[in-house]
């Protein structure tokens, strides 16, 4: 395993196949240390980042989890500029459950042992 792309795909897989967050938790957070352990890459991820959330490319449940740490801002803006030109209410309401992760609290973040424990 060796690029990010990669790993969305594993997680669009087995997000399908999962009954609740805590089976895909360990990838979520296997995801978040690859990148935080390669920091030259920076630009690139976010890069990918970006495509992912504009291009549907992995789920918007590890998006979300990698921004609730990492609080790039140019996820937050392409989260934000979908939301205001989108008419569908679906796309609508994932962009306003990422945008929540740039708040000083966020609600969802009890639903992930990481957050439970980083506390």
């Amino acid at each position: 395993m060796n690029t990010l792309d990669k790993y969305f795909e594993i997680a669009s897989s087995q997000i399908e196949q999962t009954v609740g967050l805590g089976e895909i938790e360990p990838l979520f957070v296997e995801v978040l240390e690859f990148i935080q352990n390669h920091p030259e890459k920076h630009k690139d991820f976010e890069h990918q980042f970006v495509l992912a959330l504009e291009e549907g490319l992995a789920p918007w449940e590890l998006i979300q989890f990698c921004m609730r740490v990492l609080q790039w801002e140019s996820i937050r803006e392409s989260a934000l500029a979908t939301y205001e030109r989108s008419a569908d209410f679906r796309i609508k309401s994932v962009m306003k459950d990422i945008l929540a992760v740039y708040e000083p609290t966020w609600e969802d973040e009890d639903l992930y042992k990481y957050f439970r424990v980083q506390s």
